[in-house]
């Protein structure tokens, strides 16, 4: 973890996502904006309260949410990985990703994940590019998830 680092990132609790819901349903909100609609914010907030998604705030030095992440469990036949599903900044941009990063690696690895995925805008390119893995992997761009309806 990088030693000069401000923020933290911890994983909110049912208790705490129904005590900040107001500050934390804007956010997701906005985010989900740029998905397909499968899911709405008061889904992610019930899957929430159901453990089926985590909600994650990184913390500033002051303790101020500076970023929302929504990660949830995907199952296959063949293995279980973590996806992110948003990730959001309130007024805040923090330089990188690498501390909150670590956090969800290291829950992931706990949870028998052997990967991470990020379904995400193609500005998520940007943010995940300089990340590695604790065994040096980096993200790879496999493919883009496009949608229309008719």
């Amino acid at each position: 973890m990088n030693e000069k680092s401000v923020y933290q990132t911890v994983l909110l609790t049912p208790e705490q996502i129904l005590k900040f819901w107001s500050t934390l349903e804007k956010p997701i909100s906005d985010a989900l904006k740029y998905s397909v609609n499968e899911l709405s914010s008061f889904d992610v907030f019930k899957l929430a309260i159901d453990g089926k998604i985590h909600i994650w705030a990184t913390l500033d030095n002051l303790s101020n949410i500076a970023v929302i992440t929504t990660t949830r469990f995907l199952h296959y036949k063949s293995k279980k990985v973590m996806q992110m599903l948003t990730m959001t900044t309130l007024g805040s941009s923090i330089p990188d990703m690498f501390d909150q990063h670590e956090k969800f690696e290291e829950f992931a690895k706990v949870n028998s994940c052997s990967s991470i995925q990020a379904w995400g805008r193609k500005g998520w390119l940007r943010r995940l590019n300089p990340l590695r893995s604790k065994s040096g992997n980096k993200y790879k761009l496999q493919y883009y998830v496009f949608n229309m309806e008719i």
